[in-house]
């Protein structure tokens, strides 16, 4: 398989293509309970700035947390992948608490063998 030939229906050059694959996002837009929904660039447009906003607060938390994360993990002497597993481990639902913990024991177990087995 190679570069598509123009001169085949399908091939074409980079700005045919394109071309193509724009016109098929215009007439293909998200599905909502099976309905096609037809892109609306204005409202797009009009939302964007909100999520922006909200992409870099989201960003700003991330470094806020991963700085928060290394420094326990610092301070603790745990790995900062630990520590960040066990914050995620202690903020599941309570519903979910039994699962989570049942996951915990198990991979405490597995990790008992993967100690024992590097000796």
């Amino acid at each position: 398989m190679g570069l598509q030939d123009s001169s085949k229906p399908n091939g074409g050059d980079a700005a045919d293509l394109a071309s193509r694959a724009i016109d098929k996002a215009k007439k293909n837009g998200r599905k909502d309970a099976g309905q096609e929904q037809e892109p609306d660039k204005k409202a797009l447009k009009e939302a964007l700035a909100g999520v922006v906003k909200v992409l870099k607060i989201e960003s700003e938390a991330k470094d806020a947390a991963s700085t928060k994360i290394k420094a326990v993990g610092k301070k603790t002497g745990f790995l900062a992948s630990v520590v960040r597993a066990a914050g995620k481990a202690a903020m599941a639902e309570d519903e979910s608490r039994e699962l989570v913990t049942r996951k915990a024991e198990q991979l405490t177990l597995a990790l008992e063998v993967v100690a024992s087995y590097a000796k």
